[in-house]
């Protein structure tokens, strides 16, 4: 929250009393016939000191009287004015157009910030604030002098996108609601800063020429090259905790991505291919350096390649300094041998070996109880409610955490439903969380247990139906978890390596269910519902009916199952005869045939599900069916996987990774068998159709993944060191 906190200040700094001056319209030893007033006293200052300006070729020192350092009120009436002109292109933005916004921003306010001013505004607000001795270090950006009024603007214009749909309080007396947009809510604020950056450092190191008065052409890659540069001098410059090769990832935009935004700020460029054939490569006409602020510096490292420049900024980098509220290895073996070593018998996971980017293997299988991680039965308007293992689960961490972090265990313990729809508050508990675990002399383990205690507790909500989450709670549970997404993106370069591969997977698992919340409410056309059920139904059913035309026995649903099971134990190098109760190879056999055997008959179960459901509006026995029917579809089928599949003791023994493998084989093939028919089917209705299949398809397949996840997690951690 501190960023949040030092971005809301408005103490930016004072200008300098220093400015530089204008030059003269004449030679000074060639004065008009015009009355001249006395000339400005000569500073009396060192020569390191006085301010200078480059006219053509020569570096003139003028001497020039103090300038009269702007009001803090009058910098905040300069920002106010210029953001109100600005509404109108505000209330056009989506998260596909918010470059035009930036554009425009640093074209009309921005143009004369320097870069470093700039760099600070977005991503280290407290630098702002003069420190002893700031106004001495040379900045990177010596072209320009400081913007106040300019760097207010940008400070207003990154707050509407953080807080979307609140407008600042002084567009009031201009009229209510004058910031009226909801799609400022969409765009991804880590996207924002990133392409504001890389949109001021083109703006400011390329100048745009005549391509016929100066035909000359820059590469593509070069201005890529430089962005990057100015990148890496700016993060090494202003360190924040920040400048990890984790962070760099995070921080500076890959070339297709520049690509596009080079497009938004120079949208007339040429582009030709030039070059041998096999070796030509993009350049640009109607471009040039600013040499000003490209120096000959930048200009010789343009000579490597991007994997040089990235290994000459590596090795050129200091050390960074410890976090003062990171305990450093030595502080934590001087804890621990004081006597605060743990009482709890560490799991078998070693601490010296690197966590995975996954935590299923071929080792790991599903718990011989119901996983699933919330009750199925719908109740309306009502927050879906935690099964019995995910519960059993939450509380073994619990346990955990209150031995090593009391503090953060009665943090978790004190989550109420709510704060999981409140961007801000949700963001806060994880950080102040992963903040205090990270002071544990365990913090691998402990993080783990966290991590699975959050996953717990989002993904019934992820995936609750319309019926238990309206729309509007669904998209702040969104908002909620992307703010925690773009909060770690940052926070992960403060944790060790080995830690910080765990935090990148939590990540992952966030954003996974991220992209599962907003596919549950995909609905279908209401008037063609019941169509689209019987279009859903026959497309299974194709598979068994000997009487189509390209029917293959080898093809049923059950061979599909057990072809796929063949596939993914070859895949894995599974032993076939260890799923069988008395072994050896023919009995393994037997063993596929009845996983397979179990699988289809779940699958039936639904299909006579959606079948009762058309017949009971046929009938009118029942008055409607919900429009989300693939996410209807999708928790039945959930239901029977976990309640009757996964505990079968012959298919509790396949590992998760198959099961998973089994889930993504038979919704491609059944997906094919629906294309094939896609062409037989009125119009309309086969867009539907396939839109259902899609849908579920996406919401199955996701699903698996993510509780594959989830459940060897709570595997590893909850295994006993004796296994």
């Amino acid at each position: 929250m501190a960023h949040a906190a030092n971005s809301a200040r408005i103490g930016y700094p004072q200008p300098s009393s220093l400015a530089t001056h204008p030059n003269p319209p004449w030679p000074p030893s060639q004065p008009p016939n015009i009355p001249q007033p006395p000339p400005p006293p000569r500073l009396l200052l060192p020569a390191g000191h006085a301010p200078s300006v480059r006219v053509g070729s020569e570096l003139n020192t003028y001497a020039i009287p103090p300038s009269i350092p702007l009001t803090n009120e009058a910098i905040q009436r300069g920002a106010e004015e210029a953001f109100i002109e600005l509404i109108p292109a505000i209330n056009k933005v989506d998260s596909n157009n918010f470059g035009d916004l930036l554009v425009l921003v640093v074209k009309k306010h921005g143009h004369n910030i320097p870069l470093d001013d700039f760099y600070n505004v977005l991503y280290n607000p407290r630098k702002l604030d003069p420190a002893p001795g700031s106004l001495l270090s040379p900045k990177i950006d010596k072209t320009k002098p400081p913007n106040e009024i300019g760097l207010r603007l940008c400070h207003l214009i990154l707050e509407i996108f953080k807080i979307p749909g609140a407008s600042p309080s002084f567009v009031a007396p201009f009229g209510t609601g004058l910031v009226d947009n909801k799609l400022l809510a969409l765009v991804n604020y880590h996207e924002l800063l990133r392409s504001f950056l890389a949109i001021k450092i083109m703006m400011d190191s390329l100048r745009t020429v005549d391509p016929i008065a100066c035909p000359i052409t820059i590469p593509r890659i070069s201005i890529y090259k430089v962005y990057y540069i100015f990148c890496q001098k700016l993060i090494c410059k202003y360190k924040n905790g920040r400048n990890s090769s984790i962070a760099l990832e995070n921080l500076i935009l890959g070339q297709s991505r520049m690509g596009k935004l080079t497009k938004w700020v120079f949208p007339d460029l040429i582009a030709k291919r030039l070059g041998k054939r096999g070796e030509s490569k993009y350049h640009y006409l109607g471009l040039a350096w600013n040499t000003a602020l490209v120096s000959n510096e930048i200009f010789r490292l343009l000579d490597f390649d991007l994997s040089q420049l990235r290994e000459h900024f590596r090795s050129s980098k200091e050390k960074p300094l410890p976090d003062l509220k990171t305990p450093t290895k030595t502080s934590v073996q001087d804890i621990i041998s004081v006597g605060s070593a743990s009482t709890l018998p560490r799991k078998n996971w070693p601490s010296d070996m690197r966590p995975p980017h996954s935590y299923v293997d071929k080792s790991i299988i599903y718990p011989n109880t119901n996983c699933s991680p919330r009750v199925w039965e719908v109740t309306p308007d009502s927050i879906p409610a935690q099964s019995q293992w995910a519960q059993d689960s939450i509380e073994q961490s619990m346990r955990f955490l209150n031995h090593h972090s009391p503090e953060v265990e009665q943090k978790l313990r004190n989550l109420n439903a709510g704060i999981f729809f409140e961007e801000t508050q949700l963001w806060q508990v994880v950080q102040e969380s992963l903040s205090m675990l990270r002071s544990m002399h365990m913090p691998g383990e402990a993080f783990l247990h966290f991590f699975l205690i959050m996953l717990l507790l989002i993904f019934p909500m992820v995936l609750a139906s319309d019926q238990e989450l309206n729309f509007p709670s669904k998209f702040k549970l969104r908002s909620a978890l992307n703010r925690c997404i773009d909060g770690l993106k940052h926070e992960i370069a403060n944790f060790c390596p080995r830690d910080a591969i765990n935090v990148r997977n939590f990540l992952s698992f966030l954003v996974k269910m991220v992209r599962l919340s907003e596919i549950t409410s995909l609905s279908v056309n209401s008037e063609s519902l019941p169509d689209v059920v019987r279009a859903f139904v026959a497309d299974v059913e194709l598979l068994e009916d000997p009487s189509k035309e390209n029917y293959d026995e080898e093809l049923t649903l059950e061979t599909s199952f057990a072809n796929a099971i063949i596939l993914s134990m070859r895949a894995y190098k599974f032993d076939i005869a260890s799923i069988s109760p008395n072994g050896g190879k023919d009995n393994g056999i037997e063993a596929i045939y009845h996983v397979a055997r179990n699988l289809e008959v779940g699958v039936r179960k639904v299909i006579n599900i959606l079948k009762q459901n058309v017949a009971a509006i046929e009938k009118g026995e029942a008055s409607h069916m919900p429009s989300d029917i693939p996410y209807q579809v999708f928790r039945l089928l959930s239901e029977v996987i976990h309640e009757d599949c996964l505990r079968d003791p012959v298919v509790s023994k396949l590992p998760i990774c198959i099961m998973t493998f089994l889930v993504l084989h038979i919704t491609t093939v059944l997906q094919k068998v629906s294309l094939d028919e896609f062409r037989n089917r009125e119009r309309d209705l086969s867009r539907e159709t396939f839109k259902t299949w899609w849908v579920f398809s996406t919401t199955l397949q996701e699903y698996m993944k993510i509780i594959a996840e989830i459940v060897a997690l709570s595997q590893r951690l909850n295994k006993d060191p004796a296994d």
